[in-house]
């Protein structure tokens, strides 16, 4: 009787290796964007939670400091932002950070690493209607107290910001050259995203120390500057520089014209 031939594992046909790594593509294809989406939403995380400790080491700023503030020396170059007085140094102390790029004032979304000869990075902007400075306006030199809003939950303390540029505004410097500039091919949204870098969002803090996402205007190359900056307003009551549109989620200041609360 004639034995039987020894087994021999069959390997892949070429034909069905081709058809496994085309299944791999497809799965790859359906799974790299909900990666992408997960990591982005990951980082709006992040910077929602760093956004909301600058609300918080305002606040504890504040019970410190009857009530107030951070007001003094207005940070607009690498030596006044060190300033003891600057509201980047105020709130150091209260928010667990130092001089050595303190990662609580970082947006980890930003992929720009040039500190612009800044000793440190800071992506926040503080609202300069509330952080106030000593060459505020005549009658609103002097610090705001939390107990003058009446409703400390619209208003916001910060919002994004790149690495360079100033590290406070006032509603004037959100419409010109923010809002004029949005669709501007240099200089505008396309070019330095950081108001838009979360989904077409950005993320920020209202004085009642609670932290927002806020949707912001679509970029349009070439067209017209949009009316509005959509979920962020300027006056709530009068004299706003730009329409508040029904969705505003927060404001800068109650009225025009200084104290403006």
């Amino acid at each position: 009787m004639k034995a039987d031939a020894p087994f021999r594992a069959r390997g892949f046909t070429l034909i069905e290796l081709l058809v496994v790594i085309a299944i791999i593509a497809i799965l790859a294809g359906m799974l790299l964007p909900a990666l992408s989406k997960a990591k982005a939403k990951g980082l709006q995380t992040k910077c929602m939670n760093n956004n909301r400790q600058l609300g918080l080491g305002t606040a504890l700023y504040r019970d410190d400091n009857e009530d107030k503030y951070p007001f003094g020396v207005r940070p607009t170059s690498a030596t006044t932002m060190m300033d003891p007085t600057a509201w980047t140094m105020l709130l150091l102390r209260y928010v667990g950070g130092s001089t050595n790029d303190p990662p609580i004032y970082k947006c980890p979304s930003e992929k720009d690493s040039n500190k612009y000869g800044y000793p440190f990075t800071v992506n926040f902007l503080a609202n300069r209607h509330l952080f106030r400075d000593t060459s505020s306006a005549a009658n609103a030199a002097f610090p705001l107290r939390a107990s003058q809003m009446s409703s400390p939950g619209i208003f916001w303390t910060h919002i994004e910001k790149g690495n360079g540029g100033l590290f406070d505004t006032q509603a004037g410097g959100l419409n010109n050259p923010v809002r004029l500039n949005w669709n501007t091919p240099a200089g505008g949204m396309f070019q330095f995203p950081y108001h838009t870098r979360h989904n077409g969002g950005m993320t920020s803090t209202a004085a009642d120390g609670h932290a927002e996402w806020l949707r912001m205007p679509p970029v349009s190359l070439g067209s017209a500057a949009p009316a509005n900056l959509n979920e962020l307003g300027d006056a709530q009551l009068s004299g706003s520089v730009w329409p508040n549109p029904p969705q505003t989620k927060l404001w800068m200041r109650v009225t025009q014209t200084a104290p403006w609360f």
